[in-house]
């Protein structure tokens, strides 16, 4: 495929200290995918965050933003952009308004539309829709819909090099490994919560704690680390957060990709939710067998988490996964290839339909 034959793909997400880099991070994975496997060409739309705009300029990709605020301001802005140099396809992976109506604007003037997790209405309106297996589907009247679904664990998507990791013999190690792990800038505060049930720990265990670019309690920090200096080692703006999950026994953290990541590397995790949102997602997470939900983690109380990294806190606990791709309760790390595909095959799919048109 030739480079002026090659598909051309918008990645539209977000990154930044109070939303968290994690759907810039997998957006990235999916990006690499398209580029190095398929030949595509890919950029990314992103409408606020200076820390995840650099992320994915750092990474090597060209990055449209808003060119004034009050473009900034408008939700639907990557339309314009996108009338003004047609496009293959768009994939969004987002969490703002972005309508609806603007979606069916897009699918109407032939690109073709892609979402990531997205089960906003916008989901009703994509051509393609990936999704893990989260309660909230059941409730969505997709009668009328054009698109087509994938639903499953199978189709998380996780960084590329997870694969790899999973392969790897567990690491052997004296102490018990617990992971401290709260996302980008830990809005609600759980990685000191963490770090104060572990002080109440009486088990002999080693806490390692990832501190993000976002975190901003170091002094409230530096004064419960000294209680614990001899069995803690703290982390910040890592790069190499897979490396460190599978270097671990038992992963303590905010729901969201990271306990995706865990479960892809067999590692068993507990997570505090700081949305009702994250506590039904979780549910059937848990249900999966692939961790612990203790539900809001604002209401989780110190003894609680405590008693809990106490149960689970042993160096021969692991997730028992199933074969890769063999039924509906297997995170492989293999998503971002499955997606891959399907994103590619859907643009070849839509030319077909369209010389077929033409040809009439």
């Amino acid at each position: 495929m030739g480079p002026d034959t090659s598909p051309i793909i918008l990645i539209r997400c977000d990154g930044s200290y109070d939303v968290g880099f994690g759907h810039v991070i997998r957006c990235l994975a999916l990006a690499d995918e398209l580029c190095s496997v398929h030949e595509c060409r890919v950029k990314f739309l992103m409408r606020y965050g200076p820390e995840g705009i650099d992320m994915a300029r750092t990474h090597g990709y060209s990055v449209l933003t808003p060119s004034h605020e009050i473009q900034a301001q408008d939700i639907t802005w990557p339309l314009s952009l996108i009338r003004r140099a047609p496009v293959d396809m768009v994939v969004f992976d987002i969490r703002d308004d972005f309508p609806r109506h603007a979606m069916d604007s897009l699918r109407e003037s032939g690109t073709v539309v892609a979402v990531i997790d997205d089960i906003s209405p916008r989901c009703l309106s994509a051509d393609l829709g990936f999704f893990p297996p989260v309660p909230q589907l059941d409730r969505i009247d997709w009668r009328g819909s054009p698109g087509q679904r994938f639903v499953g664990w199978e189709w998380v998507l996780l960084r590329r090099d997870i694969q790899e990791l999973r392969n790897l013999p567990r690491p052997q190690q004296e102490r018990v490994q617990v992971l401290v792990t709260m996302g980008g800038s830990d809005p609600h505060g759980f990685t000191l919560k963490a770090i104060r049930a572990c002080q109440r720990v009486r088990k002999n265990i080693e806490v390692r704690v990832v501190l993000g670019p976002g975190f901003s309690a170091h002094q409230e920090l530096q004064k419960l680390v000294n209680g614990l200096k001899d069995q803690m080692k703290i982390y910040s703006n890592i790069k190499n957060l897979p490396e460190l999950i599978h270097q671990s026994d038992l992963v303590v953290g905010a729901f969201g990709n990271t306990a995706y990541e865990a479960a892809a590397l067999k590692r068993f995790g507990m997570y505090l939710c700081g949305t009702p949102d994250h506590v039904e997602s979780a549910s059937r997470y848990m249900q999966a067998g692939f961790g612990v939900s203790l539900g809001l983690g604002s209401e989780v109380t110190d003894e609680e988490l405590a008693l809990a990294i106490e149960k689970y806190s042993n160096s021969s606990l692991e997730i028992s996964i199933d074969q890769p791709g063999t039924n509906d309760n297997s995170i492989d790390g293999l998503g971002v290839t499955r997606i891959a595909e399907k994103l590619v095959r859907g643009i070849k799919e839509r030319n077909g339909i369209q010389q077929a048109v033409a040809a009439t």
